[in-house]
C-alpha cells in the first residue's frame, strides 16, 4: 500500500480495496444488494464474503471502531473493468507470534485465470510491509485442489491436513543483504 492510498493494494490486473465497516454491514446482510450493483460481478458477494463481513463487523463493534482496519477484508477489483470479482483479507491482526491468517474467494466466472494467485501475492506483500508479521497462514478445504494450487504457486508450504482442511504457511522472506 502506498502512503498516499493506504486503503488500496494495486497489482498488475487487480486492485485490492479495503472494505470499511459500513460496506461490511451491507455485505454481511444476506438480503442486501450493492448500492452500485453494476460494480459487482454476477455471484458476488460469495457465501464466504458474507461470513467474513459479519466477522469484520463484530470485530469493529467490539473494538468500538467504525473505520478501516488494515487487518480486515479487501474487495478484489478487476482493474480493466472496475468490477468487484471477489474478496481477500485477514482473519484478524497478527497474533503474539507475528502470525496472520488470510482467506479469499473469487466468483466462478473469473476463476482459473491467475487472479486469485495475483491477489494472494499482493496481500502477502502488504503483510510483509508490516514489521510485526513473521508468518502468514491459510487453510483450504481438503477437496479444493484449485485453492491449494493458488497457495503453492504463491510460495506457501503445505503443513498437513486436519479436520478436512489443508493447512499452509509462508515464512517472512529473507531480504538479501540483511
Amino acid at each position: 500500500m502506498s502512503a498516499d492510498q493506504p486503503d488500496r493494494v494495486v497489482a498488475e490486473r487487480v486492485e485490492l480495496r479495503e472494505v470499511p465497516v459500513a460496506l461490511a454491514r451491507v455485505l454481511a446482510d444476506p438480503q442486501a444488494d450493492d448500492p452500485c450493483s453494476s460494480s459487482w460481478a454476477r455471484g458476488f458477494p460469495l457465501p464466504g464474503t458474507r461470513m467474513a463481513a459479519r466477522s469484520l463487523v463484530l470485530q469493529a463493534e467490539a473494538a468500538g471502531n467504525d473505520g478501516i482496519s488494515h487487518w480486515g477484508m479487501f474487495q478484489i477489483i478487476l482493474r480493466q473493468t472496475g468490477e468487484v470479482i471477489g474478496d481477500i483479507g485477514f482473519h484478524g491482526p497478527p497474533d503474539e507470534t507475528g502470525t496472520v491468517e488470510i482467506g479469499y474467494g473469487i466468483v466462478e466466472q473469473h476463476r482459473g485465470r491467475g487472479l486469485a494467485g495475483e491477489s494472494v501475492v499482493a496481500i502477502c506483500d502488504f503483510a510483509w510491509s508490516r514489521a510485526e508479521v513473521s508468518r502468514i497462514i491459510a487453510r483450504t478445504d481438503e477437496g479444493n485442489p484449485a485453492s491449494a494450487a493458488v497457495l503453492r504457486h504463491a510460495g506457501f508450504r503445505e503443513d498437513g491436513v486436519a479436520e478436512g482442511m489443508r493447512h499452509f504457511s509462508l515464512a517472512r522472506p529473507i531480504r538479501k543483504g540483511s
